[in-house]
């Protein structure tokens, strides 16, 4: 006798020793037979916690065995870092080319652009550039660079 299983399902689990922490457990089917088992691929814990090819997610997202992907809606994407009052602290940012950080109000604190250069940033200005031929950068008040 053959046995069949469901392709996907939801389903909560408990999540911690108390009976009352109870999570969802998210699984499907990737087989093209219906005999083989499926498999847990995403669990949300009493806590909250988000875990992708992980049973025991440890923070709000944890992504396990792959990778992330970040895609905008036009030439740009970012990942904007809040702090606890939803404050901006800063940015990590893609443009084009050119991928890095931005401060907290939107403007380049690092920028890599591939197969250029490195610059770092202070108030806007442009203050160490690193290329494959050269490093320049700005005099200070302490001295020259």
């Amino acid at each position: 006798m053959v046995t069949a299983y469901p392709r996907t399902k939801i389903v909560s689990v408990q999540t911690n020793s108390d009976p009352d922490q109870q999570g969802l457990a998210f699984w499907t089917h990737t087989s093209t037979s219906n005999t083989a088992a499926p498999t847990e691929k995403m669990r949300i814990t009493d806590a909250g916690n988000v875990g992708i090819g992980t049973t025991g997610p440890d923070t709000m997202l944890h992504i396990e065995g792959g990778e992330l992907t970040v895609q905008g809606s036009g030439a740009n994407a970012k990942i904007h870092l809040k702090d606890s009052a939803g404050n901006t602290d800063g940015y990590i940012y893609a443009a084009s080319a050119a991928v890095g950080f931005l401060d907290d109000d939107g403007e380049w604190a690092y920028r890599h652009t591939t197969d250029t250069d490195h610059v770092f940033f202070i108030n806007d200005t442009a203050k160490l550039n690193i290329t494959n031929t050269k490093i320049s950068g700005s005099s200070t008040s302490t001295g020259s660079f």
